[in-house]
C-alpha cells in the first residue's frame, strides 16, 4: 500500500509523462511508464491502454507485453 507522498509523486509523474507524450506521440518509453505508474495507482484501464500503445510503438520490447500480461 502507497502513503500520500507515493500516490502525489506518482501522479506528478503521470502528468509529466502525459505532457511528453503529447510533445512525441511517437515516444514508446513514455507509453510504457506511463502505463506502470497508471498501474500503480490503480487505474488498470489507463495502463492497459498506455502498456498497448507502447506494444504498438515498440514490438520488439518485451517489457510493456509483459507488463499488459501482468495487469
Amino acid at each position: 500500500r502507497q502513503d500520500k507522498s507515493q500516490k502525489e509523486e506518482l501522479r506528478d509523474a503521470v502528468t509529466l509523462l502525459r505532457k511528453a507524450i503529447r510533445r512525441r506521440p511517437s515516444f514508446p518509453e513514455a507509453h510504457y511508464y506511463l502505463g506502470t505508474a497508471l498501474a500503480r495507482l490503480e487505474d488498470l484501464p489507463g495502463a492497459e491502454k498506455a502498456y498497448r500503445d507502447a506494444v504498438d510503438q515498440a514490438p520488439d520490447d518485451p517489457r510493456p507485453l509483459s507488463a499488459l500480461c501482468q495487469l
